[in-house]
């Protein structure tokens, strides 16, 4: 991974400022006006990256006020990058394709068959997020979703080679002169959708040790609390014995019976401020995308379901030597086990082929919607715990 060092070199000599190496550790700047109003320096100025400084140079480091505003400078240079990539080993895809395939995808109510093997090109759509998530401490993280503009697939074995390609520098260049064959790329809108279904259970699945030590931490502050209001509702609890023993009069007894009313009062308001404090927000914000084009041996399937057919396609990844798993055609999430609904073959997964919990009928998600063909019943929209996982 490249230092901070030569990443500010970078920013700064593509806006147009003169950069040098100073020891240790630094870099002397020479700004345009540009450059001066956004990082708000000098014309001259000497920077520090290490833990040994220059004489009177500025430190820069990993923090929000640290890196004295890069973002200003680059604003939205670098959100969006097209590109055609040369698979340096053009994988074949398995002799026994179709017995391959059967191991990596199930079909409950249905088959398929392989009717050929072509070479094809598509294009993956490499979409970067920025996950923020705010509680009693804050975190960030960066979430990577790559996704096959011709199927829908699902392309995680891409998001490795491709970045390590990348950042190689190697074997790719900005035209390719031959879209005649590819798919129409999508729309910000279509972009916006896709993401909004298939983002939030790898979200989940990325901060699941982050809420489980924040869920830690608020059990165990909600037992000092219960251990804490017990021992003074013991002291005030009055007992009918000593009542009769020491001849207490009434309104000693009523403010006994006011301070026990304060502490359950004074217990339950501390449990709903301590759950206000651990309840976390997150917020996932595209950063950058990448829009791929390159070679892929695309595997031409039909789905069969009773008397009926449905064409489709699956592409074995050249670059990663991986055959992309299909996704629901509801949910959008890839699996491995689907079910096959009887109106348009759509492929379901276990989630969306569920049957509505009011009347029990089954039916499919992708043909109905939320509502529910017999009782007409909206179904609530699924939580993040009800999404197939992106692994499947």
């Amino acid at each position: 991974m490249r230092s901070l060092r030569e990443v500010t070199a970078d920013v700064l000599t593509l806006a147009g400022a003169v950069v040098e190496a100073a020891a240790p550790e630094g870099l002397e700047v020479v700004a345009p006006m540009e450059v001066r109003q956004a990082l708000s320096i000098p014309e001259w100025s000497l920077l520090g990256f290490g833990t040994e400084l220059p004489y009177g140079a500025r430190r820069v480091a990993l923090e929000p006020d640290g890196i004295f505003g890069l973002r200003r400078l680059i604003q939205d240079r670098g959100r969006y990058l097209r590109m055609w990539l040369q698979p340096e080993i053009s994988a074949k895809p398995p002799r026994d394709l179709e017995q391959w395939i059967a191991q990596q995808i199930t079909l409950e109510n249905a088959t398929f068959r392989v009717r050929e093997v072509t070479p094809a090109k598509t294009r993956y759509l490499l979409l970067s997020f920025r996950l923020a998530v705010v509680s009693d401490e804050k975190a960030e993280d960066l979430i990577q979703l790559c996704v096959n503009e011709s199927n829908l697939a699902i392309a995680d074995s891409m998001v490795e080679p491709l970045l390590k390609r990348l950042a190689e520098g190697n074997g790719w260049n900005l035209v390719d002169g031959s879209d005649f064959d590819l798919p129409p790329p999508w729309s910000a809108r279509r972009v916006e959708e896709y993401s909004t279904k298939v983002l939030p259970p790898r979200v989940k699945l990325r901060l699941a040790p982050f809420l489980a030590g924040m869920e830690r931490r608020m059990e165990r502050d909600l037992q000092r609390l219960h251990t804490y209001h017990s021992e003074l509702r013991d002291q005030a609890k009055w007992q009918p014995g000593a009542k009769s023993a020491s001849n207490v009069g009434q309104d000693k007894i009523k403010g006994e019976l006011s301070k026990l009313d304060w502490i359950e009062r004074e217990y339950f308001a501390k449990i709903a401020d301590t759950r206000r404090k651990y309840s976390a927000t997150a917020e996932a914000r595209l950063d950058q995308v990448l829009r791929l084009e390159t070679e892929v041996w695309r595997v031409h399937v039909t789905i069969l379901r009773k008397k009926m057919s449905r064409p489709m396609h699956a592409d074995f990844c050249k670059i990663c030597g991986t055959f992309e798993r299909l996704p629901c055609d509801s949910c959008r999430n890839s699996g491995k086990t689907f079910v096959v609904c009887d109106e348009k073959l759509h492929l379901l997964c276990p989630v969306c082929s569920s049957p509505c919990p009011s009347c029990g009928k089954s039916f499919c998600r992708a043909c109905r919607g939320t509502f529910c063909p017999r009782c007409a019943q909206r179904l609530q929209n699924r939580s993040i715990q009800d999404l197939p996982h992106p692994e499947g």
